[in-house]
């Protein structure tokens, strides 16, 4: 699954003038995650991806947006569990970039074999900040073992940034 050089590069340019427009006009938070897990998936080739919020009292977790449905599957594992790497780059405040699940299960031994399991291979995660606040984690998984381009890891961080930007004006 590639995507052509000069067709990801417009799509990037979309969806930073698409991520951009939310702080200009009305919007709903629920559509712009939504919008945030659909192109970070497409864009960063993964295979599922989703978004965890901090409720209102500061906890995290609330699945906020996912695609494809069965990411529902994989994030209620990981917050019934309270380990994973979208708890683990929310606590931090720093990306979780595992390359291949299957040569790290000590890392979190309750959530990888069973994430593994369900057909995940390698696993990023990045936090939504804003100056430092952390409010969520954006998760990515693919069913291959592959690690991301360190262009590709900034990318996957810029875009949860912006849409936290965004969510918090």
């Amino acid at each position: 699954m590639t995507m052509a050089a000069e067709d990801a590069s417009a799509l990037l340019l979309d969806t930073f003038v698409e991520l951009a427009d939310t702080l200009a006009s009305g919007y709903e938070v629920g559509d712009l995650l939504q919008f945030l897990v659909d192109r970070c998936s497409e864009l960063l080739l993964a295979d599922t991806a989703g978004v965890l919020l901090e409720t209102p009292g500061g906890d995290l977790p609330m699945l906020a947006a996912a695609t494809p449905q069965d990411m529902l599957d994989i994030e209620d594992l990981e917050i019934g569990l309270g380990q994973g790497p979208c708890l683990e780059a929310y606590r931090t405040g720093e990306a979780v970039l595992v390359e291949d699940l299957g040569k790290c299960p000590e890392r979190w031994p309750e959530f990888t074999p069973r994430i593994v399991d369900l057909g995940m291979r390698s696993a990023y995660a990045f936090p939504l900040l804003l100056r430092g606040d952390r409010i969520g984690a954006l998760n990515l998984y693919r069913t291959r073992a592959h690690a991301f381009a360190p262009h590709v890891v900034r990318l996957g961080q810029a875009l949860p940034d912006i849409a936290a930007v965004g969510i918090l004006q």
